[in-house]
């Protein structure tokens, strides 16, 4: 919980606006990634150096009711961490970037910010993170810490045949 406040403080005072596939923020510590889209809204990854956290988030430009209203935002979210948590290096889109999940259970902490220019619906799913040339490389945690909002949940991948 102490990650994901200190995360949306430092969004928010970072200023971490994402105008084309891949920014810093302005202090050069958060990456965000813009790689896919959800109902014509950008989906991005974001890795923080200073906490390692990596979360996925959904950008809206709309009102705040774009945000509230949207309530299969976060079955995507949800989809696509676990889909990332594979193991396997996943290309992020055409960023050029790649992510891989180096193990343990995925982070369920959703929530939800409001911005000046955007709102977002986000889900923290990795505590630790770097960044090796373009990929990011991220680890969830050893033990199911609190809810587990993954449980029921069955990823959508296809098997290898």
């Amino acid at each position: 919980m102490n990650k994901t406040i200190f995360l949306l403080v430092s969004l928010i005072f970072f200023g971490v606006t994402c105008t084309s596939n891949t920014v810093y923020g302005a202090s050069q510590d958060v990456l965000v990634i813009e790689y896919a889209k959800y109902k014509g809204n950008p989906v991005e990854l974001v890795y923080d150096q200073n906490d390692g956290s990596v979360q996925l988030r959904i950008r809206y430009s709309g009102n705040y009711n774009s945000v509230t209203n949207d309530d299969l935002a976060l079955n995507f979210l949800r989809e696509e961490a676990l889909r990332l948590s594979s193991s396997r290096v996943i290309p992020l889109g055409k960023s050029g970037y790649n992510f891989r999940f180096l193990g343990g259970h995925p982070i369920w902490g959703p929530y939800m910010s409001i911005q000046l220019d955007y709102h977002y619906r986000c889900l923290q799913f990795a505590g630790s993170g770097s960044v090796t040339g373009k990929t990011i490389l991220a680890r969830g945690t050893k033990i199911i810490e609190g809810y587990n909002g993954y449980a029921l949940w069955k990823p959508d991948i296809p098997k290898k045949q």
